[in-house]
């Protein structure tokens, strides 16, 4: 049997990833790929000391050179990040899920993992898709445990519905309306 063409990028990546987060304290397990849906790793929070969070994050990696070709430069040329694509299918997945996502790019030549919040709000219209803009600054490392961690207690980001009266605050989302 012969492994995957996509193996030897992904699974060093992923296995990266999670050592990142494993080196800032945090818990991190492989969703096994039979029930991999958008969801690469689990990462469980944990404070600089070490202390359980209660608080978890789903991560989407993607590695290799393909994932950093799409850039982003500023008016004097210098890197601002990177873009990912990211289709409907996907995008309704990670937001309407009750745990918050992050998408992790990650540099195989630097050992380096870039990461973003996957939000609504934080998506640019391509007119075919979205897209989503990855920080050339945002590391997972721990300089940045404070931001991670707060996203790890965002929580859902899509309101849900509950009850029999509706204002006109209440945004009855797209799956969940009957036909």
């Amino acid at each position: 049997m012969r492994a995957p063409k996509n193996s030897s990028t992904a699974n060093p990546g992923q296995s990266r990833v999670q050592a990142d987060f494993e080196e800032l304290g945090w818990g991190a397990c492989p969703n096994p790929q039979e029930h991999d849906l958008g969801t690469d790793v689990w990462l469980m929070a944990r404070d600089a000391r070490g202390f359980d969070l209660g608080a978890l994050v789903g991560a989407q990696v993607k590695t290799g050179p393909s994932y950093f070709e799409e850039s982003k430069l500023d008016e004097a040329g210098e890197l601002i990040g990177w873009w990912f694509r990211v289709d409907e299918r996907h995008l309704e997945y990670w937001c309407a899920h009750l745990v918050p996502h992050i998408i992790v790019l990650h540099d195989l030549d630097s050992k380096t993992s870039y990461w973003s919040t996957i939000t609504r709000d934080q998506m640019v219209s391509t007119g075919k898709g979205n897209k989503l803009l990855v920080s050339s600054t945002s590391l997972v490392n721990e300089d940045h445990r404070s931001e991670l961690t707060e996203v790890a207690f965002t929580g859902s980001r899509e309101q849900t519905w509950e009850g029999s009266t509706w204002g006109s605050e209440h945004k009855i989302p797209e799956r969940s309306k009957l036909r």
